[in-house]
Order: structure tokens, then C-alpha cells, then sequence
């Protein structure tokens, strides 16, 4: 059996047990009446979308790429909630910092409740494991602290880990540009 190429889907009819997807392609070609030049160019870009999200050989560095790019977005996003904070700090000069905690407690206390329990429970090594006998340290010392904290201080410094975690990859001490040799 031979493969079927796109010319088949939309103009031949002569393919005896063509499957209802490719039926629909041609119906959806023959009413809009694509060229197979549009076909592949919407074929290739695709694949070249698919390819910026999956790892390739023709880049063995992709998975690092898409680590620094991620975390670029977390240092953009984090840094507007901090200016926004910082903002609303300044707008507002008779009171003082608004608290990481208070501002999460007051956009949406059922997730700060969840969150606590799960750390509690599933993370910390100590209440997940009974036999280490001994007493939680993840939330209640480490956590609590972060969220009494000013958000715009705890936003910098989350936006600061962040961008350090996705800057660039350096050049081995080369500038980009050779010098120019007088």
C-alpha cells in the first residue's frame, strides 16, 4: 500500500478505504481551495514551531535553552508583581509595606491554607517521615518568615534568583566584535 500524499487527500477520490479524517481534509480543501504550497508552508511552520519546544539534535543545548528561557519569564513576571507592589507602597505613604502574606491571604486565603499542608505534610522531610523524630522545619521557621516579609523586598530577590538562573550563556571572555587592527 502506498503513502498518501497530500494531492491524494484533496483531489483524489479513487482511494477506496480513506479514513474520515482524510475525507475531511478534502471537503476542508475543496471548499477553501489551498494550494499544496500553503499546505507545506503551514506544515513547515509547525514543525518549526513543535521544534523551538522539543529538544533536537541539530541542538544538543536545547534543554538548557528552554531552562534559561523559563526562567526569564518567571524574572519578567516577577518583576512586574514587584513593581506593582513597589508601586501601591508608594501610592499609599501612610501605611507601611504591604506583607508577602497578606497580600496572598487576601487574594485567595484557600491556597495559602493548601499550600501550608502540603509543605507540612508532603515536603518536609520531617513530617513526612515519622522516624527522623523530629520537628517540622520547612514552613513554620522558613516560610512564615518569607511571608512576613515586604512582597516588594521578597519580589526582588525572587526576580534576582530568577534572572540569575536564566542569564545568557558567557562568550569565554571574548567580546562579540573582533577589535579593529590599526
Amino acid at each position: 500500500m502506498r503513502k498518501l500524499t497530500v494531492t491524494d487527500w484533496c483531489f483524489n477520490k479513487s482511494i477506496s478505504r480513506i479514513p474520515q479524517e482524510i475525507l475531511r481534509a478534502q471537503r476542508l480543501c475543496a471548499k477553501q481551495l489551498l494550494s499544496i504550497k500553503t499546505i507545506v508552508r503551514v506544515g513547515q511552520t509547525i514543525t518549526s514551531w513543535v521544534q523551538l519546544f522539543l529538544a533536537s539534535e541539530r541542538r544538543p543545548d536545547h534543554a538548557q535553552y528552554m531552562f534559561r528561557r523559563f526562567f526569564q519569564v518567571l524574572a519578567i513576571g516577577c518583576t512586574g508583581f514587584t513593581g506593582f507592589v513597589i508601586w501601591q507602597d508608594l501610592n499609599s505613604p501612610f501605611s507601611a509595606s504591604i506583607v508577602l502574606g497578606k497580600l496572598w491571604y487576601e487574594a485567595h486565603p484557600g491556597s495559602l491554607q493548601v499550600v501550608e499542608a502540603i509543605i507540612s505534610r508532603y515536603i518536609d522531610p520531617c513530617g513526612l517521615l515519622v522516624a527522623l523524630d523530629c520537628t517540622p522545619f520547612l514552613w513554620h521557621p522558613l516560610v512564615a518568615t518569607l511571608l512576613s516579609w515586604p512582597a516588594g523586598l521578597v519580589g526582588f530577590f525572587l526576580t534576582t534568583i530568577f534572572w540569575f538562573f536564566g542569564r545568557p550563556k558567557q562568550r569565554d571572555g571574548r567580546s562579540s566584535k573582533p577589535l579593529i587592527v590599526r
